[in-house]
């Protein structure tokens, strides 16, 4: 039975990491979470089949079945709570990338480590020192570690704890030991409680920074300002470049001003419709003024959020002054095609009129030639003959015209100056009548 619970422990673990939020990264909190969950659920199987056998067996008696019950489960959970996330957390590419970041640092702080190691969980050369022993000097490069390079360093720096505390108790040295007696208990829970809640708080720390990295890299301009001072508490990178501000300078801003409302009543009047819920969000254009004294346009988002018993104000600012003469381009397109279009109307009006004129002057004089064909003189259907001649002769060239169309879209139509005898034009436009 003890083989069984030992084989479920794992499998047990495993099935319930596959219902629940995980990936093996771990790189964020729910995976942590998932990891510990799972471990110590199965941790109760492996303690329930393990101590069901010894019991069987006539090896406890009923009255230790607890006790040993839950010495065997909580020997289990510490193993998914410190070296799970090591083995999962932990790679040589992950510790390569970090000592290529910043290698000294690094160095330094595992030093540290060892040396808060030693002093705390044994007696090693500190015989001096003993004053100053206390398990909360461990806390000290956790924090470090924590703040500087998140989980991966964090769980080594647990490891390292663990396996130092084990040699403390080996050689019967450390906070854990008192004289010849071996706090197991306290060693469990301390290092238990110490990577449960070093590793949360480097996953949110991780979480946190990773959020603020994120907005800060933003390419909109994002700012943040309280409900009750109206000043900036947070202007991020993208804004301090496109104003040409410090982040000091930056800070020194206030909304009224830098979103170019006339007054900080008028501002104040703006945000009273999300105070009262009548919006769940401000949206408007702007002109904002950088350092330099130089305008761009903006259009500015502001959402009201909740923060614990305070609200604060999160504005996001998008530069639309491409999009604006983007826009005023099409516009100006827009109203060249209408008018082309009206022009091109205008143009096939006339043009139609202009056809006609001369094709009426065709038909007409053919008629009288054929009406009068057989008593008319020829000298009269001459004169029909020719006038047919100038009416054709006057459509062919708008027939012209309208096939050279392409070479006026093109520019490469040329102006042909002429004489002409504006009685001579008189007399052929009253004769087509």
């Amino acid at each position: 039975m003890s083989a069984i619970g030992n084989t479920l422990e794992p499998l047990l673990a495993i099935y319930l990491l596959r219902l629940l939020p995980f990936s093996t990264n771990m790189h964020n909190l729910n995976a942590y979470i998932s990891l510990i969950f799972a471990g110590v659920t199965g941790a109760l199987a492996s303690a329930a089949f393990g101590v069901s056998s010894l019991f069987l067996a006539r090896i406890i008696s009923s009255h230790e079945v607890v006790a040993i019950a839950v010495q065997w489960w909580v020997g289990d959970a510490v193993g998914a709570l410190l070296i799970a996330p090591f083995l999962l957390t932990f790679s040589l590419k992950k510790v390569i990338i970090l000592l290529n970041k910043n290698w000294l640092e690094l160095c330094a702080l595992q030093v540290f480590v060892l040396l808060i190691a030693f002093l705390v969980l044994t007696d090693f050369w500190l015989a001096d020192l003993q004053h100053i022993k206390g398990a909360y000097l461990l806390a000290i490069p956790l924090i470090w570690g924590i703040l500087r390079f998140g989980q991966t360093i964090t769980a080594l720096i647990v490891i390292e704890f663990l396996m130092v505390g084990i040699y403390g108790l080996l050689t019967q040295q450390g906070v854990f030991v008192n004289g010849e007696e071996l706090k197991l208990g306290k060693f469990l829970g301390f290092f238990s409680m110490t990577a449960l809640g070093s590793m949360m708080v480097s996953y949110l720390a991780n979480e946190r920074n990773a959020l603020y990295q994120a907005i800060n890299s933003s390419q909109t301009e994002t700012y943040i300002f309280y409900d009750d001072d109206r000043c900036f508490e947070f202007v991020n990178k993208t804004a301090q470049d496109n104003l040409g501000v410090s982040q000091m300078e930056a800070l020194k801003l206030t909304p009224a001003s830098l979103f170019s409302m006339e007054t900080e009543d008028a501002f104040n009047a703006q945000l009273k419709q999300l105070n009262k819920a009548e919006t769940n969000r401000l949206k408007f254009e702007a002109v904002q003024q950088r350092k330099d004294g130089s305008n761009y346009l903006v259009e500015i988002n502001i959402q009201q959020v909740k923060d614990n018993s305070r609200y604060y104000y999160l504005a996001l600012v998008n530069d639309i002054t491409e999009r604006k003469t983007k826009e005023k381009a099409l516009l100006q397109a827009k109203e060249a095609a209408e008018q082309a279009n009206i022009t091109k109307s205008e143009f096939l009006a006339n043009m139609s009129h202009e056809l006609r004129t001369p094709m009426h002057g065709i038909l007409s004089f053919a008629r009288f030639g054929i009406k009068n064909v057989a008593t008319a003189d020829s000298e009269k259907l001459a004169k029909y003959f020719d006038r047919i001649n100038v009416s054709a002769e006057r459509l062919l060239a708008l027939l012209n015209d309208l096939l050279d169309l392409s070479k006026l879209e093109a520019g490469k139509v040329e102006l042909n100056l002429m004489t002409n005898t504006l009685a001579k034009t008189l007399e052929s436009c009253l004769a087509e009548q």
